[in-house]
């Protein structure tokens, strides 16, 4: 039996998903989401996506965890991992790299991070792809938008600013300035001329003020125009291409694109710091 913790916003919680379907799939043993951080305002995988998840016990957790089932005591080895607590039982983000050949050699283990890595995701691949199916609800209730996005060569741009403006993260995330998307949309004018911007973003009011987002080749989508955040991550998934942040939150939407001749232009740099890096750059997508 595993244990995946499930929290964070629809990114992470996908790459938390894709932790847990590998170790299911690889080991042929059972995996259970345990849910107690997911903060209840964020909305769970199950409703964007057709999938079942079995949420664990507090009985499975004790068997697991003993006294490390309490939340302030994960939260600190999930931050600093500490050898005597954490070498048996408790695996990090920051402690175990993951390992195709190794799980089979592990058992009762309750698993803590972000685990954004595209070894996890590539391990599984196909059969990620083909149970990560959206809800018919969102086609429905997406569907004006939906049937213009399929009908343009529509490109995805995604501006995240919110709480990537705090003071915390803006020490960890690097800054995406005008001039990533000015190089991101000069590529698709040369390449695709008829290329229309679907800007997804986070902050419509700072978008509207920006000049170089002026004009009929733009079409400003925000989460306060389409009501709930995961009908922007649905219909970003539906463009023909995209442009990413340096998020999760367009990350897991230009993977799912399934557009056989898509194009993804992603950040060359996420991180402010080299102590932070992402393995998440796939071969075939540009890095400005």
């Amino acid at each position: 039996m595993f244990i995946v913790n499930l929290y964070g916003r629809i990114g992470n919680q996908l790459f938390q998903y894709a932790l847990g379907h590998a170790l299911e799939s690889l080991s042929k043993k059972p995996v259970f989401y345990s849910t107690d951080f997911l903060d209840p305002s964020e909305p769970m995988l199950t409703e964007i996506f057709n999938i079942r998840l079995n949420l664990s016990s507090q009985n499975q957790l004790n068997e697991i965890l003993g006294l490390r089932k309490f939340r302030i005591i994960r939260k600190i080895l999930s931050h600093h991992p500490c050898n005597f607590f954490t070498k048996n039982k408790f695996y990090s983000d920051k402690n175990y790299i993951f390992n195709v050949n190794d799980i089979m050699n592990i058992d009762n283990v309750y698993f803590h991070g972000y685990w954004q890595n595209l070894d996890v995701v590539n391990s599984i691949e196909s059969e990620l792809r083909s149970v990560l199916l959206f809800k018919d609800t969102l086609a429905i209730f997406n569907s004006d938008a939906l049937q213009q996005i399929q009908h343009d060569q529509s490109v995805a741009l995604h501006i995240r600013r919110g709480d990537y403006l705090s003071k915390k993260n803006s020490k960890i995330y690097s800054s995406l300035d005008d001039s990533y998307y000015k190089k991101a949309i000069s590529y698709f004018e040369i390449n695709i001329p008829k290329s229309k911007f679907y800007i997804f973003t986070d902050d419509p009011e700072y978008v509207y003020a920006d000049k170089m987002f002026k004009g009929e080749k733009f079409n400003i989508i925000s989460t306060k125009k389409s009501g709930v955040s995961f009908n922007d991550f649905y219909l970003m998934s539906k463009c023909k291409h995209n442009i990413i942040a340096n998020s999760t939150y367009s990350w897991w939407p230009a993977w799912l694109n399934s557009n056989p001749n898509k194009i993804i232009i992603s950040p060359s740099a996420w991180y402010v710091d080299k102590k932070y890096s992402t393995n998440l750059m796939l071969n075939d997508w540009i890095a400005f």
